[in-house]
């Protein structure tokens, strides 16, 4: 019997020799965030979102780690857990990548926010278009 892929349940087709899976790019010279800013140690926790997009409302976990200005972690969406890659949090804002499923093939998430106290704001860029989020800390 073929290995498949459990969350989609198809068989999974081995991949021609040049083919390379996605790995998220976002890097500092891509963001708008300062990585010289000051940390912004209270993004740290669990957050609570939702995030509106063309098929209404959904719901969208984070768990961030903050590491001086290094952002760590990982989203959850769709109960599935992906982790943060190059993330960057100041008190200017957060920004990050993730790869996530979307129509069988991982795609990368840019993750764009400001914290204000115990609630956070922003943008998830997706292939398939930008949502807006907002979230208060869980």
């Amino acid at each position: 019997m073929p290995e498949c892929d459990a969350a989609a349940k198809l068989p999974l087709v081995p991949q021609p020799e040049w083919f390379e899976a996605p790995v998220a790019t976002t890097d500092s010279a891509a963001s708008g965030i300062d990585e010289g800013g000051e940390p912004d140690p209270g993004l740290a926790g669990s957050w609570d979102c939702v995030f509106e997009g063309p098929m209404g409302k959904s719901n969208m976990g984070l768990v961030l780690e903050v590491d001086g200005v290094t952002l760590g972690g990982h989203m959850e969406i769709l109960r599935k857990k992906q982790p943060i890659q190059r993330g960057i949090a100041t008190m200017d804002g957060f920004e990050a990548t993730a790869l996530v499923k979307v129509t069988f093939r991982k795609a990368e998430a840019r993750i764009k926010g400001t914290r204000d106290g115990d609630s956070i704001k922003g943008t998830v860029k997706l292939p398939t278009g930008m949502v807006t989020f907002e979230g208060t800390r869980g």
